[in-house]
């Protein structure tokens, strides 16, 4: 049953999703779902013509119940298309965990819907079948430079996406979400992107996708490197491994992305690093020295606002 929109700026952010990139508005839905009162809660819209003018056809009304219990049942957002008729939808799940702990709920949805459009707006963020690095670094650059422009600039939120992923990158050692250098290099551009069309925003988002998406043997590497800390615990003890790990490193990616991942535990003034403030700050400057030396130092964006969500310390696989 769909019932009222559960997210109070969904509705407003796919009427400007439809206004600034008019090519989503043939074939596409847009879904948002939620938990309310033990049940499913669905907000459609966009164009359902493609779904309903079939509805004799039981095939295509079993894809889109498919897609329905999809949304019902994942907890995060994605994106679906039929690749023979074009139908595509895309899902926002406002419990998504991309970005927990940063901004508010309004503003990781909002990211979450844009990285979902990037998918089918970019010239490589399309793919079949599982995720690939391409296809999800093309998604977060979209989500990050739409979120920039429409915004105008005022997204402070976002620098906790690089450790965001880089962090998730270290407990489950999937690549396919690795799009630290990606963002890095968007959050620290001189670009006005608040000034960009909507299709500048789309053609500067392929490039840094194109060209920041890490190879596949810096991927392998970075694996094996922190393969040690699958089931980080956010402890002292785990701390000063991983910081003594990223010492001895000389491979520049993985050096980035496990400061990017630790840096801002041991910097934080909130104690959320476990660790006493002087041994916290003799570390992170024998990392930011070493990330210098190593010519990493522009390449790690430290969040310019605090973490909401403490991190589970006594719990593995969460820092």
């Amino acid at each position: 049953m769909i019932k009222e929109p559960v997210h109070h700026d969904f509705n407003a952010m796919v009427t400007r999703a439809l206004e600034d990139y008019p090519q989503l508005a043939a074939n596409t839905v847009f879904l948002s779902t939620s938990e309310h009162k033990n049940a499913t809660a669905l907000t459609l819209r966009g164009d359902l013509s493609a779904v309903f003018a079939q509805s004799n056809n039981p095939a295509r009304m079993d894809q889109l119940l498919d897609l329905l219990r999809m949304a019902s049942q994942l907890r995060s957002s994605f994106f679906n298309r039929d690749h023979d008729s074009g139908f595509q939808a895309v899902i926002l799940n406002p419990d998504s965990k991309v970005l927990e702990g940063y901004g508010s709920a309004d503003d990781r949805a909002g990211f979450s819907l844009r990285h979902e459009q990037g998918h089918f707006l970019t010239q490589r963020g399309l793919h079949i079948g599982a995720s690939t690095p391409i296809s999800e670094n093309s998604g977060d650059a979209f989500g990050t430079i739409e979120t920039l422009r429409s915004r105008a600039g005022q997204a402070d939120f976002l620098t906790g996406l690089p450790t965001a992923r880089a962090q998730e990158f270290i407990l489950t050692g999937k690549s396919t979400h690795m799009t630290v250098p990606t963002i890095a290099a968007i959050l620290s551009s001189t670009e006005n992107f608040a000034a960009f069309t909507p299709q500048e925003a789309l053609a500067i988002s392929d490039e840094y996708a194109a060209r920041y998406t890490p190879s596949a043997h810096d991927l392998h590497d970075a694996q094996n490197t922190f393969g040690m800390f699958r089931n980080f615990r956010c402890n002292p003890q785990e701390q000063r491994a991983m910081a003594q790990r990223l010492m001895e490193t000389r491979h520049p990616f993985s050096a980035q992305i496990g400061c990017q991942a630790l840096l801002p535990l041991l910097c934080s003034t909130s104690g959320i690093a476990l660790l006493p403030p002087d041994l916290a700050a003799e570390i992170a400057a024998k990392l930011k020295r070493r990330m210098h030396d190593m010519s990493l130092a522009d390449k790690i964006i430290m969040p310019t606002t605090a973490h909401q969500k403490p991190p589970g310390s006594q719990a593995p696989g969460r820092f």
